[in-house]
């Protein structure tokens, strides 16, 4: 037991010297560990530099760079030209914050076309990004509930109640995210995002109807495609006399 008890202090020993007592200062570098990129090879703006031609760190982007998510415009607003709504962010509108002044707002944003294509697109992307924890099906059971985690069900209240979920604040949470779930504004661009609010919409009114009239629906839908397939023309073969 004795033992014990001197590699039990002999560990804490090391734990101090090497992480010191909370509250020290020192005037030596700390020890790191994990320097989590705290040194990096970099160099911040207006800083001189001998690596480029005209001795400063700052450079201009390559002719041609475009941001990440955004378009450079061929009509100005000034001119006429519509927002593009590809982007990520435009103004602080409902359509970019979900947000009516100070308060979530309700309803599609009337700069967006809601469709089939639209609904398509949204069911597209939830099942890239939503379905691994919330479910194909919105209820919850994602793949992740099988470890102990419990996803949002997405169809039951208060999420399905617009009273206590507008839209807009669906958005917020798709864009920013909310307790455990991160936000995925960097990977939705505008149209995307309110394409999974409508999506989300449309799982929570389907698991409200009876299950003949989702069956009845779903046949409807089946032989719409089958008919738009058999529609098509079929492709020539290049071969000929």
């Amino acid at each position: 037991m004795r033992y014990f008890f001197l590699g039990y202090f002999i560990l804490i020993a090391m734990v101090v010297s090497v992480a010191g007592f909370r509250g020290s200062k020192s005037a030596r570098p700390p020890i790191q560990i994990f320097n989590d990129m705290d040194d990096q090879n970099r160099g911040d703006s207006q800083e001189a530099s001998d690596f480029f031609a005209n001795g400063q760190i700052a450079q201009e982007p390559i002719p041609g760079t475009i941001p990440m998510g955004f378009h450079v415009p061929t009509v100005a607003a000034s001119a006429g030209g519509a927002p593009d709504l590809e982007g990520y962010a435009i103004d602080s509108g409902y359509l970019s914050t979900g947000k009516m002044g100070e308060f979530y707002g309700h309803g599609m944003p009337e700069e967006l076309p809601v469709d089939n294509a639209f609904l398509e697109r949204g069911a597209e992307k939830f099942g890239i990004y939503c379905a691994i924890c919330h479910g194909e099906s919105g209820n919850g059971a994602g793949v992740i509930s099988k470890y102990g985690l419990m996803p949002t069900n997405l169809i039951t209240a208060p999420v399905a109640d617009p009273a206590q979920r507008p839209d807009g604040k669906i958005y917020d949470v798709i864009v920013n995210g909310q307790g455990l779930m991160g936000g995925y504004g960097a990977n939705l661009n505008l149209t995307d995002r309110w394409a999974v609010v409508a999506y989300v919409r449309s799982l929570q009114a389907r698991g409200a109807m009876p299950a003949a009239d989702v069956q009845e629906a779903y046949d409807a839908w089946e032989a719409s495609q089958s008919e738009e397939s058999d529609a098509q023309p079929a492709n020539e073969g290049d071969g000929g006399e």
